[in-house]
């Protein structure tokens, strides 16, 4: 696959200080400069823009290591069919068209910020007949590794080129009777007081780790 068109320079001198300063930035691995510095702006951005527009909203993730690819929406469930408007509501930031290939929503007792959890809420609440809306491909960030085309644009855009991808709406939210279904049950946890008391005590049962 060809590299992605960039600005270039030409190196015509190179100077140095005594005590120079050294600027520089690795891209390509999960913790590289250029994630550090764009991780808190997805999640500021989002969350900023969601906490307008979605009734209920908790929180927002963007989880570290799927580089905004994947991105998780937290809420407080007031209404039938809000699930799927939050996913959707995420996919349609300007960061998330631009680069979000999946939005999941989650109901308030799923820790967004827990990937366990989200796939637990993923298997147990979604039946993907009716919790999952596919969306046709549009354009988007060039690099992005799930696409499936990739092509050089030379129009009145001014852009150099684009990738065409579907997008992934999923609605993991605790289910309401009033959205014409089976309920979601309420899960099985232990109270809070009782797990801290086994945690404290482990070591006493005799049984290993903790």
């Amino acid at each position: 696959e060809e590299p992605m068109t960039l600005p270039q320079f030409h190196v015509t001198a190179i100077t140095h200080r005594k005590d120079p300063l050294y600027a520089t930035c690795i891209v390509g691995h999960a913790k590289n400069d250029g994630e550090v510095i764009r991780f808190p702006v997805i999640q500021a951005n989002n969350y900023n823009n969601l906490k307008r527009v979605v009734a209920g909203f908790r929180d927002f993730v963007a989880p570290w290591n799927t580089r905004g690819y994947k991105v998780v929406v937290q809420i407080d469930k007031r209404y039938p069919g809000w699930g799927m408007q939050a996913a959707l509501a995420a996919l349609s930031t300007s960061q998330g068209f631009a680069s979000t290939n999946k939005a999941i929503a989650v109901s308030e007792d799923i820790d967004p910020w827990d990937q366990d959890q989200v796939d637990w809420a993923i298997a147990t609440r979604v039946d993907p007949a009716i919790d999952v809306v596919i969306l046709p491909p549009a354009g988007v960030y060039p690099l992005n590794p799930a696409a499936s085309k990739r092509m050089a644009i030379d129009d009145e855009t001014g852009y150099t080129e684009f990738s065409f991808i579907g997008r992934m709406a999923i609605d993991a939210t605790k289910k309401l009777a009033s959205e014409n279904r089976r309920a979601t049950g309420t899960s099985v946890v232990p109270d809070y007081q009782s797990l801290e008391l086994v945690r404290k005590n482990w070591k006493s049962y005799g049984l290993p780790g903790g």
